[in-house]
């Protein structure tokens, strides 16, 4: 089902940037594909970085105690 859905976006993609190269021509269509991957870049870089500073595992000197479940959803 996930490779269902990874190559119909992939088709969607495609079809919608024809759609766009036809209609409004390459530059505008090579300046939404370029700034929809500095978007996506962006996203994962600060998902990354939340990653690190939030996460209890990646804290040096931390003591490392029995976790619960509200304990492990704040601090990830």
């Amino acid at each position: 089902m996930r490779f269902c859905a990874i190559g119909f976006g992939a088709t969607l993609s495609n079809v919608l940037a024809g759609f766009v190269v036809k209609s409004a021509g390459y530059n505008v269509a090579f300046f939404g594909s370029s700034s929809d991957a500095c978007g996506g870049l962006c996203l994962r870089s600060c998902g990354f970085g939340s990653f690190l500073v939030l996460c209890i595992e990646t804290k040096t000197g931390v003591k490392y105690k029995t976790l619960n479940m509200l304990t492990l959803l704040v601090a990830c």
